[in-house]
């Protein structure tokens, strides 16, 4: 049983999305207040896309002779990816929110 990335996409990408941000979130509001620019809201939004991405990516995969294994990979890949995407789009949120000067 051979699964490309894209099927399992929901599985790698948003889980690295995600761990990516929240190690940028203890850095980067730092620069945020020195430079007087948003880069970690333009890091967190980056990473919640390329997190939507890889939970579509099983979609895009779709094959005509799919197993049931196949179709759970998928699923659970799909799932997985949804939710880590709607919790960088939370940290997008709360970013936004919170002026990073303030301690």
């Amino acid at each position: 049983m051979k699964y490309s990335i894209a099927v399992a996409g929901g599985l790698v990408f948003a889980p690295l999305a995600w761990a990516i941000s929240t190690q940028l979130g203890q850095v980067l509001p730092y620069v945020d207040c020195r430079a007087g620019r948003p880069w970690s809201v333009a890091a967190t939004v980056l990473l919640a896309l390329l997190a939507i991405v890889g939970a579509l990516a099983p979609l895009a995969a779709r094959g005509n002779a799919q197993s049931r294994t196949d179709g759970f990979i998928r699923t659970i890949s799909l799932l997985a990816g949804s939710a880590f995407a709607f919790a960088l789009a939370m940290q997008a949120t709360a970013t936004l929110m919170i002026n990073p000067c303030q301690q």
